[in-house]
């Protein structure tokens, strides 16, 4: 991917309120008693049962989301995302916690390697989309990729690349760049709009294509 991208539909958050839901997030991930939100993805009748959600996950190791106390979406602010993590990294640091029992200090570390993994990912739209699709219980196998994609998307990518590997000029290489910035965006609008309508064939398609940009 040549550029990640969001857009955001939350609003942005005061920092107290910020602190006070990652000072949360972090009592539960230390107690290991984290929860996943099962009404956000909660599956809906549809013919084919093989493009809705089929199972939940509820453990702390399925979802990102739970690990920095934030609600599964596609659309994330990013700048709140980085608030959620430098504070629950900050309440994580080991100066904070001296006198803890080693066991204490190694649930300590295990949690802020889970913090710093799911800003990591969910920092990424595709990793995002992907991570969204597995703990709705449909998750995107990368070696169905191109079957999901197309025949023509995949033209269409082959004719992307021929132009990078033709471009003889920087100003030609910046354009190229430029186009190719353009699609990640209208994949992100359309993959938000997919998820929130709940249509994970779409998400499904069109986060195989997004991990192509």
């Amino acid at each position: 991917i040549m550029a990640s991208c969001t857009r955001s539909t939350l609003s942005s958050a005061v920092h107290h309120d910020i602190r006070k839901s990652a000072v949360n997030s972090l009592e539960a991930l230390v107690r290991g008693t984290f929860v996943a939100d099962a009404s956000h993805h909660t599956a809906t009748t549809a013919d084919d049962e093989t493009n809705k959600p089929q199972t939940q996950h509820s453990s702390s190791s399925s979802s990102h989301f739970a690990t920095l106390g934030i609600q599964p979406s596609f659309a994330i602010n990013r700048d709140d995302l980085k608030s959620t993590y430098k504070t629950l990294m900050n309440e994580l640091h080991p100066d904070r916690h001296m006198g803890k029992t080693d066991a204490e200090m190694e649930a300590l570390h295990d949690s802020a390697s889970a913090v710093t993994r799911a800003f990591e990912e969910l920092s990424k739209p595709h990793l995002r989309a992907m991570h969204l699709l597995d703990i709705s219980g449909l998750p995107l196998d990368e070696n169905d990729s191109g079957e999901l994609v197309g025949n023509e998307f995949l033209m269409t990518i082959m004719m992307v690349r021929e132009n990078v590997e033709d471009a003889n000029s920087d100003e030609k290489l910046q354009q190229l760049l430029k186009e190719n910035d353009d699609r990640v965006q209208q994949c992100c609008v359309e993959l938000d709009a997919a998820f929130e309508a709940g249509d994970y064939a779409t998400a499904k398609k069109l986060s195989a294509q997004l991990q192509y940009w």
